[in-house]
């Protein structure tokens, strides 16, 4: 008789890690095209405002490992037919839409302290994560939980970039 496996364990296999690591690859060489947040924070005076820096960093690239592995994760599993296909491929569509207007506004606003027009690229992002947590619920609710999880994130940063901007 075999062991019986973890589900942590089943989860964590190649298309998960090229996926977490696609996405989270994109968010790296934005950061080191872009740079750091650190001078804007100091150019708002924001310190009083945010959580340290280093757990903003951790779970903004955290955000897209994981949605990124989700998509990995849907894309090595049978999704049930043409409609479940249709499902995975919207889905992914709209994770790449969610996955590029964070990234517009990581670049918006630290690259060119762009407060107002940056601020607005969190809407779409939100919406499109919300997007694919409905189009993949059909087809694997982890993985629209963690659409849901990245949509909540940009909402927390849409919330703390408008204190910035009331605060400036």
């Amino acid at each position: 008789m075999k062991p019986a496996q973890s589900p942590f364990r089943s989860c964590l296999k190649l298309p998960v890690l090229v996926g977490g690591g696609a996405a989270t690859s994109c968010a790296l060489l934005t950061r080191l095209a872009v740079g750091g947040p650190l001078s804007v924070v100091h150019k708002l005076d924001a310190y009083l405002l945010l959580p340290p820096l280093w757990l903003m960093s951790l779970l903004w690239l955290a955000s897209f490992a994981l949605l990124g592995g989700a998509a990995g994760y849907l894309w090595s599993h049978p999704t049930g037919g043409l409609e479940g296909e249709a499902r995975l491929w919207r889905g992914g569509t709209f994770m790449v839409l969610a996955v590029v207007f964070s990234l517009v506004w990581y670049t918006l606003l630290f690259g060119k302290l762009y407060l107002l027009i940056s601020w607005f690229c969190l809407l779409p992002a939100v919406a499109a994560a919300l997007a694919c947590a409905y189009a993949w619920w059909w087809i694997g609710k982890g993985a629209a939980a963690l659409c849901v999880a990245f949509g909540l994130w940009q909402i927390c940063l849409f919330f703390l970039q408008l204190a910035a901007l009331l605060h400036a």
